[in-house]
């Protein structure tokens, strides 16, 4: 029996890597028989490139974190494209908790990561996991480009003063690739579902939205002419989707159905005679567009098996056959997520004994 599997992120815990490892260990250690294919998955956010990375090749490099320490990333490329994960170098597991400030955290990072990338033809970025609110002019001003305020006085940008900006300067014989921002939310630039909704998880506190969503409705009044509100996604990642469109004419475009593409997902499940796949908590939403509904979206046959942190409310679905969770039997949340590792590898077993009596 082909088991294939493919589970999100149990954020706080385990990648998407260490959580199919981990119960591939357990269903291996009940059934040798079964054999079992590891697949890293991702919706744009961290783990974009791991999932990507069979036959391209990697370039590593050294930047600016979010804060400005500096990190050891790598981006990769294949052709004439080259692919970079925001999270690389803006994301949030970058900080320690009481680090999150998104009025401080910058892109600027990136920026220099797509000033090594600039000689292929086309550069996609996963944009996803970030700690910024920043627009992405942090990653412009490591371009060259340089934000002055009312007083003509330049502005190193942040989230906290993209509302102190009045005029911006592109720096000369600026040469980029054609440039893609994906990403898989939906929300506007700015408003009640725009950019802001996110900055919470960012250590936002209501005052700092205001300023935050006071910077975004500003660097959108810089382009009067251009309707960035009507594009879908441009509130992605702090932002830096809208503001990538805005100053460098980014396309904003759907980074599942890329990344499905690209790693050749539908027909690894088509192979398979069993996927399972998951996530840390499954909830009314995780039909709605979330990664694991996706994943089942790519067949109809009844082989899905679920994992998940927690189950607050099982999915209805004609192609699941079974759902587990690690926190079945009571254990609090946070000691599962301590014991991630062990309960995952505990339920790999748990999982092959479900199949050994189904299946026989």
């Amino acid at each position: 029996m082909k088991i294939l599997l493919a589970l999100d992120s149990f954020k706080g815990s385990l990648s998407s890597k260490l959580a199919g490892e981990c119960l591939a260990k357990g269903i291996r250690a009940q059934n040798t028989a079964f054999s079992t294919e590891v697949l890293t998955v991702a919706d744009g956010g961290e783990g974009s490139l791991e999932m990507l990375a069979a036959g391209k090749t990697k370039h590593r490099f050294t930047a600016a974190g979010p804060l400005g320490r500096k990190v050891q990333g790598y981006y990769l490329s294949h052709g004439t494209t080259a692919y970079l994960e925001m999270a690389v170098t803006c994301g949030l597991t970058l900080l320690k908790k009481e680090e999150y400030n998104p009025l401080l955290t910058s892109t600027y990072g990136l920026g220099q990561n797509l000033r090594k990338a600039a000689g292929f033809r086309r550069v996609i970025i996963f944009a996803g996991g970030s700690a910024t609110h920043d627009a992405g002019l942090g990653a412009l001003h490591a371009l060259g480009f340089r934000f002055l305020d009312k007083n003509g006085r330049e502005i190193i940008p942040a989230g906290g003063n993209l509302k102190d900006i009045r005029s911006f300067q592109r720096p000369e014989n600026l040469n980029l690739p054609e440039i893609w921002v994906a990403t898989d939310v939906s929300n506007p630039f700015y408003g009640k579902k725009g950019t802001t909704v996110y900055a919470g998880q960012k250590g936002a506190t209501p005052a700092m939205r205001k300023t935050l969503e006071a910077g975004i409705k500003n660097i959108a009044s810089l382009f009067p002419d251009v309707p960035v509100q009507e594009i879908p996604g441009a509130g992605a990642a702090g932002g830096l989707a809208g503001g990538f469109h805005l100053f460098l004419g980014a396309r904003i475009v759907p980074a599942t159905t890329l990344l499905f593409e690209e790693a050749g997902l539908a027909a690894r499940v088509s192979r398979a005679d069993i996927v399972v796949t998951g996530e840390g908590r499954i909830d009314a939403q995780t039909l709605h567009g979330k990664l694991v509904s996706r994943i089942l979206a790519l067949s109809p046959e009844k082989k899905f098996i679920l994992v998940a942190g927690r189950i607050e409310r099982e999915l209805r679905s004609p192609a699941v056959l079974e759902q587990f969770s690690l926190t079945a039997g009571g254990m609090p949340a946070e000691e599962a997520m301590r014991q991630a590792r062990r309960l995952m590898v505990k339920q790999g077993r748990e999982l092959a004994k479900f199949l050994e009596n189904k299946f026989g």
